[in-house]
């Protein structure tokens, strides 16, 4: 599963303007431009942010397209990027579905860590 899905997945890399302070999380290309869907707490506050592409091994500056804090969404626009391989949004998920969940654990950087579960 995560070969399959590593390639569409970016690390995420946040500077904050204070301390040194950073933070790291990830995301999921939608589109082969450099569109990519993650979480607004991984962004929120961030004085700069760059992105490392699994796939292709490039990292690219971002800039934020929108967010919603409620939702806990952000969709970011990787600097020049182009034919980027793009993740499948599934359908309606039932209870009880197994299903993986991708991440940065520890804001490590390369190859996603999975763990499994269900959809509850």
């Amino acid at each position: 599963m995560v070969g399959q899905v590593g390639p569409q997945v970016v690390n995420i890399d946040t500077k904050f303007g204070y301390n040194n302070a950073v933070g790291a999380g990830t995301g999921i290309v939608i589109d082969p431009n450099g569109v990519v869907l993650t979480n607004n707490h991984v962004i929120s506050g961030a004085t700069e942010i760059s992105a490392f592409d699994v796939g292709n091994g490039q990292t690219y500056a971002v800039d934020v397209v929108g967010y919603d804090r409620t939702q806990d969404i952000a969709v970011l626009q990787l600097r020049g990027a182009a034919g980027l391989p793009t993740a499948t949004i599934g359908g309606e998920a039932t209870v009880g579905e197994p299903i993986v969940a991708l991440g940065n654990v520890g804001g490590q950087g390369g190859t996603p860590n999975a763990v499994a579960g269900k959809v509850v």
